[in-house]
């Protein structure tokens, strides 16, 4: 199972050096005459004139280029595309962690993903690459808070995956489909299908349900569904327009040809907006399985202090917790206390895949 880990973390690592470098292929003379030149951005200069841009300014620089010409060439494939200039909306993020807890010990991350628009094909669509959970993306079983992946269980199938989605326009109120495919970028290949229906109502001042419906299929689950409802709660004081207090509560059930039973997770997360740069959260919440040989799989509570560090798209977290897991039914339920750091860079207007 290490082996397997470092092979993935390092394979993840190696798609991003080609991202970045794919950008760095655009040399100054290309800047100008090459119509994918339009991918070209260069860093903001540094305060000072006579010093180079910031390193990790370049990074940010660099990773939209990566994105926005790999975007160019694949939709490329159809025919020359009319309109270069929206490969630039092409975004996503990079993350890195350091987590660790008494009963899982030691667990450095390494995640990211890439949203590449293929207008050519459908302004709807658009094809994927990133490092995730896979039960995060597909099955939609497990959560997350936050840049940091949750702490409710043992992060042990994450997986670099990439493929094509179809998103249909989010509304404030009413429903929309959207669906995607993908494989593994590893053996074995594992694809997946999955199409989903949101509903979204104001149910009361302040407040929107969200319902979720997704059907899904891959080789190893077979074909399975999952409900998911999120209720979302706004605190204002009269004639406040101020959101500085939100909390979100979510449900999820699972169930799939190869289940033991119902799986899913319960959480309940209270945010705090400190400033338009510091954001703290608490979340306490749980998952299990009906039908397994130990059905609640593990609780707990959780504080999670996200700020941005010099950038906007800069973000850093902390987060600190105890939790009471339990994997086998010879394991004691004990208390486990963990904590983590983690750094996420945004680039191309990405937003958080936690969403905090």
């Amino acid at each position: 199972m290490n082996n397997t880990r470092s092979y993935g973390s390092f394979l993840a690592g190696m798609l991003l050096i080609m991202l970045a470098s794919s950008a760095r292929a655009v040399d100054a003379e290309a800047v100008g005459s090459d119509p994918a030149a339009v991918c070209h951005r260069d860093p903001p200069a540094s305060p000072d004139a006579s010093a180079p841009p910031a390193w990790v300014d370049r990074v940010e620089a660099d990773l939209q280029t990566g994105a926005c010409r790999s975007a160019r060439w694949l939709d490329g494939l159809i025919g020359p595309p009319p309109d270069n200039s929206v490969y630039r909306t092409a975004s996503g993020s990079v993350e890195t962690a350091f987590l660790w807890s008494r009963y899982y010990g030691t667990q450095p991350r390494l995640r990211f993903h890439a949203d590449l628009p293929l207008p050519q094909w459908d302004n709807r669509v658009h094809a994927f690459i990133g490092r995730f959970d896979r039960n995060e993306v597909v099955s939609e079983q497990h959560q997350r808070v936050g840049s940091i992946p949750s702490q409710f269980g043992d992060l042990q199938d994450e997986q670099t995956l990439v493929g094509l989605g179809y998103s249909g326009p989010p509304k404030k109120t009413g429903g929309w489909f959207d669906s995607s495919a993908g494989i593994r970028v590893d053996t074995p290949l594992d694809p997946f299908v999955k199409t989903s229906y949101y509903y979204v109502r104001s149910v009361w001042p302040a407040s929107v349900l969200t319902l979720k419906e997704s059907a899904f299929w891959e080789q190893r689950e077979g074909f399975g569904v999952t409900s998911r409802v999120d209720l979302d709660h706004a605190y204002r004081r009269a004639n406040d327009q101020d959101d500085s207090w939100f909390l979100r509560s979510e449900a999820s059930a699972t169930f799939s040809q190869r289940s033991l039973g119902v799986r899913g997770y319960g959480n309940m997360t209270l945010f705090h907006k400190l400033s338009e740069r510091r954001a703290i959260a608490l979340q306490v919440g749980f998952d299990g399985q009906i039908g397994a040989i130990v059905p609640l799989h593990d609780f707990g509570a959780h504080i999670i202090y996200r700020h941005n560090l010099s950038r906007e798209w800069l973000i850093v977290e902390w987060r600190s917790g105890l939790d009471w897991p339990r994997e086998k039914r010879t394991d004691p339920r004990a208390p486990s206390w963990g904590g983590g750091v983690g750094l996420e860079l945004l680039f191309g207007g990405g937003r958080p895949l936690g969403g905090l």
